[in-house]
């Protein structure tokens, strides 16, 4: 009874966390978040703030970045990239420090598109940055590819290859804080479902405990759910669809199946309207709003650690109930 029990409420987590998943994705591409965090990124790299600079906004606007734009028919006009390669940045960025150099080439005679690039070049260029800290930055990437290597050609490949560097560990970092961003923004979304839903961690457990039987259709659920042994990634990705079908079709209950969750009316014995599952039965008033309270937080808590954190919990919960004795009627379990 216990394992099936946990079985029950893993299966709630997790279900729970997929809808939010799907709710956080579904806002993230409506207000274009991972671009703005990208915008945001790129200009605290180059300027310091996300308010930005002249530098920052001339890569942002090279058409390196650009190109990587989407235009949807279900967005309004194009839409800036929620990633840009490495290589794409280091040539927006030298592209601006040619602009801010002075044209060797023209004053030696030369046309200025046949000004060969050089590390040297690149440093001169970078003297007319407007931004101490990004100054100092750039030096000590081109100071660093100097010394790198003996020849020029290989000096200025080192050199974007530093630059390159460079930008994936500012990205790396900007990855790690939008991540934590998104933890806080799923506990939101994860403590209103929990509401809506009436998904009460307490009062799920103590349905399971009383009904073999509605631990038998939820043990069933959760086996289908996450069969142990999938693949975890393609059954999430499969999960996820379905559950954003059943959320765009105002469905989204269903996907609970037998577990005992909303917020089902009912009269009680004396023909007064009452909530069913509001609190746990036989308490009194105050201690059942506190177990109410207590159940639907912990629900809101648990679901915001992830779905693939219960899933593969899920897996393992399954994997070891299949392993143990099967009951030998409807009615074992319950003693």
């Amino acid at each position: 009874m216990v394992v099936d029990v946990a079985i029950g409420l893993v299966l709630l987590y997790l279900l729970i966390a997929l809808f939010c998943t799907a709710i956080q994705e579904w806002l993230a591409q409506i207000f274009n978040l991972r671009a703005r965090h990208l915008q945001a990124a790129v200009k605290v790299l180059l300027g310091g703030t996300t308010q930005g600079n002249a530098d920052a906004q001339a890569v942002l606007g090279h058409p390196l970045f650009k190109v990587l734009s989407l235009t949807s028919s279900k967005s309004f006009g194009p839409r800036d990239p929620a990633y840009v390669p490495a290589r794409n940045f280091a040539e927006a960025l030298v592209a601006r420090l040619k602009a801010l150099g002075p044209a060797a080439a023209a004053v030696a005679g030369a046309a200025p598109a046949a000004a060969p690039l050089t590390v040297a070049t690149l440093k001169q260029a970078v003297n007319n940055v407007g931004d101490a800290q990004l100054k100092q930055s750039l030096m000590a990437l081109l100071d660093r590819a100097e010394r790198s290597a003996a020849t020029a050609e290989a000096q200025i490949r080192s050199a974007f290859d530093e630059i390159e560097r460079w930008y994936d560990a500012a990205m790396d970092h900007a990855s790690g804080w939008y991540k934590r961003k998104v933890r806080w923004f799923l506990l939101l979304i994860a403590t209103v479902l929990t509401v809506i839903m009436n998904a009460d961690s307490v009062q799920v457990a103590l349905r399971l405990a009383e009904d073999s039987d509605l631990r038998s259709r939820v043990s069933a659920l959760a086996e289908q759910t996450a069969p142990p042994g999938s693949d975890e990634e393609k059954q999430l990705a499969k999960l996820r669809d379905e559950l954003g079908q059943q959320l765009a079709g105002s469905n989204a209950l269903n996907a609970f199946g037998a577990l005992p969750v909303g917020w089902g009316v009912c009269k009680d014995e004396k023909g007064v309207r009452s909530q069913r599952n509001c609190y746990p039965t036989g308490t009194v008033q105050d201690y059942a709003t506190a177990a109410k309270l207590f159940g639907l937080f912990l629900t809101a808590l648990l679901a915001a650690l992830g779905a693939p954190f219960w899933f593969g919990l899920l897996q393992q919960v399954n994997a070891i109930r299949s392993a143990g004795p099967k009951p030998t009627s409807s009615t074992a379990g319950t003693s």
